[in-house]
């Protein structure tokens, strides 16, 4: 490949010319034929758009508490399967209560994340 070839052109070089959308001189649509196709369309989506984001604040909503919950994990009394004598610092301490009440969850899980030098000894 020599110096050049498979670089995209500059919008000065491009051999494509933009044109504005609300531009009627350059539509390809007749100004004279009354056709309001475009309006009608426009309100459609209007109808579709309202129902699309009314669905995404429910959900939103439901997810309110969960996000919540993530930040008031309740702190672990004893962990299964902790050898005698182990202690845990704060921080896991606070891991294993969030990832209890995960399972308990509707999600049924989580993603656990060790911020940095925190495991070492």
């Amino acid at each position: 490949m020599e110096s050049g070839e498979g670089v995209v052109q500059s919008r000065e070089e491009s051999d494509i010319t933009a044109q504005p959308i609300d531009d009627v001189g350059n539509s390809t649509q007749d100004p004279g034929d009354g056709s309001n196709d475009h309006v009608d369309a426009t309100a459609n989506c209007d109808e579709e758009d309202s129902e699309d984001e009314e669905g995404i604040v429910a959900y939103l909503n439901t997810l309110h508490d969960m996000t919540i919950a993530k930040n008031e994990a309740p702190r672990a009394n004893r962990i299964p399967s902790l050898k005698y004598g182990n202690t845990l610092f704060e921080h896991q301490k606070h891991a294993v209560g969030a990832a209890m009440r995960s399972l308990a969850g509707p999600l049924k899980g989580m993603i656990l994340g060790d911020p940095q030098g925190f495991a070492r000894p």
